[in-house]
């Protein structure tokens, strides 16, 4: 028999208003592994983020591999609820162009942000970060020389605006001109431009 993959986003998609799945969703999604398939979560959230809503939605052995950051990283969460399982693919961005969209983003008056394992980065705080921040449940690490906090270069950075989707898009015409090799800039709703 050929095994076949499905990939499922979390919000907006799997889950409902109250970011549960209904059981006859879980029905379905058990049925297709038990059938042979295989089951993937393929999110805009960072891979702890991921990791987490799989672990509290109770898919640990319904789903072995997750798709976070946008398809910036593929990993194999084998049987695993955290981080020991192992990265697949992954492409990140690197600092100095970290910096420079930061820069960007900042004489666009756009808040813009960046992630470290299960924390999000930033330079300073804004109203769109705490909005952001209530929402997701994730720690803060504020600093304004960003060569403090990040050891790594990151797999997705976030760019929100909360009233003038016009910056947004004025943003990612900036983005496709200025980094047209090391970033892509896709909408993932009408407010964050990731």
């Amino acid at each position: 028999m050929e095994r076949k993959l499905l990939v499922t986003d979390l919000d907006g998609t799997l889950l409902d208003e109250n970011k549960l799945i209904s059981e006859p969703s879980r029905e379905v999604l058990q049925a297709w592994v038990d059938d042979g398939n295989v089951l993937a979560i393929g999110t805009g959230r960072v891979l702890s983020s991921a990791l987490a809503m799989r672990k509290a939605l109770g898919l640990e052995s319904l789903c072995r591999y997750v798709i976070a950051c946008n398809g910036a990283q593929i990993y194999d969460a084998g049987g695993q609820a955290d981080l020991s399982g192992s990265m697949l693919f992954e492409r990140t961005i690197p600092f100095g162009v970290v910096e420079r969209i930061l820069d960007l983003t900042e004489a666009m008056d756009v808040h813009c942000h960046t992630y470290l394992g299960p924390y999000i980065v930033a330079r300073r705080m804004t109203q769109a970060l705490d909005t952001y921040r209530f929402h997701m449940h994730m720690p803060l690490m504020l600093d304004e020389d960003l060569s403090n906090v990040l050891k790594m270069d990151p797999p997705l950075m976030l760019a929100i605006e909360m009233k003038d989707r016009r910056k947004l898009e004025a943003l990612q015409a900036e983005l496709r001109e200025r980094f047209p090799d090391e970033v892509m800039a896709l909408f993932s709703s009408h407010r964050y431009l990731d």
